[in-house]
């Protein structure tokens, strides 16, 4: 739309068929952008863009019935849409019927559909295309595993800002996919995940500093990335955080906390906190 434009000017657009003006009522609907917040209102003016064969609306729309808002959940009928967006070259709606494909979202499951929704979003230059192409070759889906092209990917998706891409592509390093293992190179990935507030990536940079593993050793910080990730209801974090407040490892030793975020970490799940628990006799 250019320059953001008044609602009223924008609702005037709108009921002249402007598809694009539809779909950016529908965001502000959406969004609850200078109006009162109403996914229902926001789908129908995504259905009205769509049926004009607006992309980026039917993706919109696909979303929409994906989750269930404001209209009736329908995985065929987001299937449906994203295919059409997809079939535009709209990148984010290729990224999203290959998710349709890899997980049975409104279709079969077909990973080499899946792959090639993903290539295509790469080719677009879209970091969600480029990490999820690159786990297709990291982990052999619809395409023969290839640990240079998967590293190659999380690359460009890492040097784009995306923070999942930017802790599987310190995984590699760490691992040594693709690459000759290098601690540092993935502690500095981990990092700059683990700023973006990826708990996956807080708790391996924790590790990291509480092991002395291609950085200083420090279990303050280790503690500090625990933390953040364990507040996220993290199961991993929180086992590890009890047992740092257990053993008084980069913290003040604290019995009551050390039993209090290992009983969260086993209300989300974790077998470790759980068999800890049983071993120190508070199961």
């Amino acid at each position: 739309m250019g320059k953001k434009i008044s609602f009223a000017e924008l609702k005037r657009l709108a009921e002249a068929q402007d598809a694009s003006a539809q779909n950016e009522l529908g965001l502000r609907y959406e969004q609850g952008d200078g109006v009162a917040q109403s996914n229902r209102k926001a789908a129908s003016w995504y259905k009205k863009a769509a049926k004009q064969g607006f992309a980026e609306a039917q993706n919109n729309l696909a979303v929409c019935y994906e989750q269930g808002k404001g209209v009736l959940r329908s995985a065929k009928k987001a299937f449906f849409c994203y295919r059409s967006a997809a079939e535009q070259g709209y990148a984010a709606a290729l990224v999203n019927l290959g998710d349709c494909y890899s997980h049975g979202i409104g279709t079969a499951k077909d990973a080499a559909a899946a792959f090639e929704c993903y290539r295509k979003a790469a080719g677009a230059g879209l970091a969600e295309g480029e990490y999820r192409l690159a786990g297709c070759f990291r982990e052999g889906k619809g395409v023969s595993a290839d640990p240079v092209r998967a590293l190659s990917f999380y690359r460009s998706a890492a040097e784009k800002g995306l923070s999942r891409a930017q802790y599987f592509y310190g995984v590699c390093f760490a691992e040594g996919e693709g690459t000759p293992k290098n601690d540092a190179e993935a502690v500095k990935w981990y990092r700059k995940a683990a700023e973006q507030g990826l708990a996956q990536a807080q708790v391996e940079l924790a590790i990291c500093c509480q092991r002395g593993q291609g950085t200083a050793k420090n279990a303050q910080e280790g503690v500090k990335w625990l933390k953040k990730a364990a507040v996220q209801s993290d199961a991993e974090a929180q086992f590890r955080l009890g047992v740092c407040y257990y053993n008084g490892a980069g913290v003040g030793q604290n019995l009551s906390e050390a039993l209090r975020w290992m009983r969260l970490a086993v209300q989300n799940g974790s077998g470790d906190a759980k068999q800890m628990l049983k071993k120190l006799g508070y199961a």
